[in-house]
């Protein structure tokens, strides 16, 4: 198997087998045990659990080739994110529109599309879209508290 770790420091990429992925080490090592986050998921294991991490042992193009795309941590970058803040509904949708073509042309496997609380009208209304554009959009959600909440709707894209 994987390499056991002596040390582990804050921010480290290390390797939880339960889980069969890699976790982001939160909190220095105490009494041998240390906390760590799976994306939303956050826990404590033991510090003798964690193994070295995919990336270490192969190139990243051989990690992303074997590995399952569930395991891809989808990262939040202005490339992928539509920004509809203080925009009027129709405006928004038209933006919308445009954005998911983009995303699904460039085979894009996620978009963030931030729409803020308010009303809730502008949400309502991107999610109606969202709805209707079945040749783009597999699935939408509400976003997680790590990706921002229910100001954020997160569209997995076909």
């Amino acid at each position: 198997g994987r390499a056991r770790i002596a040390q582990v420091e804050v921010g480290d990429r290390v390797f939880l087998p339960r889980l069969g992925r890699d976790v982001e080490v939160l909190e220095a090592p105490d009494r041998g045990r240390v906390r760590v986050a799976a994306g939303p998921l956050k826990m404590q294991v033991a510090l003798d659990e964690l193994r070295a991490a995919a990336a270490a042992k192969a190139p990243p193009v051989e990690v992303r080739a074997s590995a399952p795309a569930v395991a891809r941590a989808i990262v939040r970058t202005s490339d992928n994110t539509l920004d509809l803040r203080g925009m009027r509904v129709d405006d928004a949708l038209t933006l919308v529109e445009g954005f998911l073509d983009r995303m699904y042309g460039a085979s894009e496997p996620c978009a963030f599309i931030v729409h803020g609380v308010g009303t809730g009208a502008l949400r309502a209304a991107v999610r109606e879209l969202l709805a209707r554009s079945e040749r783009y959009v597999l699935r939408h959600r509400d976003g997680t508290s790590d990706e921002g909440g229910p100001r954020i709707t997160v569209v997995d894209l076909r």
